[in-house]
């Protein structure tokens, strides 16, 4: 459903042609790696993202959708800052994200390619969050 007014709409369009021209620069199968902050934990990230390719035998691209501008420890990849990623997550193969509240609440229909890990917050229990996902991906399994 699209709620049709003209500023919206628009927006729509060039969010779509962008999101195609930015896939369309990807050979294979894209992995996407989801964060906003911090560098390390962008990383861990990305370590989980390449110990799983290992452990399944694929070799995936990946897209790091990010704010962080900094130097990634990682394989080759793509790296933008694009708001917001969730455009990315029908297309991808497999995400990986945090288990902040929003990203959780977007990946709902994407359950079976999620992956994430959740990060320590002050005042946010992505542990407690992270549980009642894997609660939910056993009972639709």
């Amino acid at each position: 459903v699209i709620l049709y007014n003209s500023t919206g709409f628009f927006k729509l369009i060039k969010s779509i042609e962008l999101t195609n021209k930015i896939l369309s620069e990807f050979d294979k199968p894209v992995w996407l790696i989801v964060h906003s902050e911090s560098i390390e934990e962008l990383n861990m990230l990305i370590k989980y993202a390449n110990d799983l390719g290992e452990m399944i035998s694929v070799i995936p691209e990946y897209l790091v959708i990010s704010q962080v501008s900094e130097e990634l420890n990682s394989q080759p990849f793509r790296h933008i800052s694009y708001y917001p990623a969730s455009d990315f997550f029908p297309f991808a193969e497999k995400i990986f994200t945090g288990c902040g509240y929003n990203v959780m609440a977007q990946t709902i229909p994407y359950l079976t390619k999620h992956h994430f890990i959740p990060f320590h917050r002050r005042f946010d229990d992505q542990f407690q969050r992270a549980r009642v996902r894997k609660k939910l991906i056993g009972i639709l399994k």
